[in-house]
């Protein structure tokens, strides 16, 4: 794994390329962002430490969250860091994220979590370690915070979870839709 160099509080890297199409509701990304809180964006990158939840119209949105809380990373806090590697061969390739003994801001605890994000749209939170006492937002969300998956907000105290699992549509049915106040005329064939 490659060390981001990222350390500190409420700070943010990238863009880094994934090296291939990534499909993340309906759209390609070719692109990412981390931040130190454990949150992965898509467009811009983001210091938000993440106590609003998943589906908040606010920014950041056009994100992945396997564990988005306030943390510290690297020096002075403790010894953390934030990895990422590509590995496989198309069509099997991955990105990874991997925040590396970080720590909860309320707590002193050091854990390890990383998301996987799969050519093929699938993304995998791993969590080899996870604090005893934590407040947390794991999820994902669309870049207009339409779709959302929360898969959890919140929490005091100790979820038990080793991974999680997000398979991406085999058939994609999303559609965007602009809204434009247009006064008479015609719309166009396929506008």
């Amino acid at each position: 794994t490659t060390n981001s160099g990222l350390t500190g509080d409420d700070r943010f890297t990238g863009p880094l390329d994934l090296g291939f199409d990534f499909p993340f509701y309906g759209l390609t990304q070719t692109q990412l962002f981390f931040n130190t809180n454990g949150l992965i964006t898509f467009g811009s990158g983001s210091a938000d430490w993440g106590d609003s939840g998943i589906g908040d119209e606010a920014n950041p949105n056009n994100l992945i969250a396997p564990f988005w809380a306030d943390l510290l990373v690297g020096s002075p806090y403790n010894n953390g860091g934030v990895y990422y590697a590509r590995g496989g061969s198309a069509p099997n390739r991955y990105f990874v994220v991997e925040w590396r003994n970080v720590e909860w801001t309320y707590g002193n605890q050091t854990f390890t979590f990383q998301a996987v994000l799969h050519e093929n749209g699938d993304i995998v939170f791993q969590y080899q370690s996870l604090p005893s006492d934590y407040f947390v937002t794991v999820g994902l969300e669309d870049s207009l915070s339409y779709d959302e998956l929360e898969y959890l907000f919140g929490v005091q105290g100790l979820v038990p979870f080793n991974a999680i699992r997000f398979y991406y549509p085999t058939t994609p049915t999303r559609r965007v839709l602009a809204y434009a106040p247009q006064i008479g005329g015609f719309i166009p064939l396929n506008g």
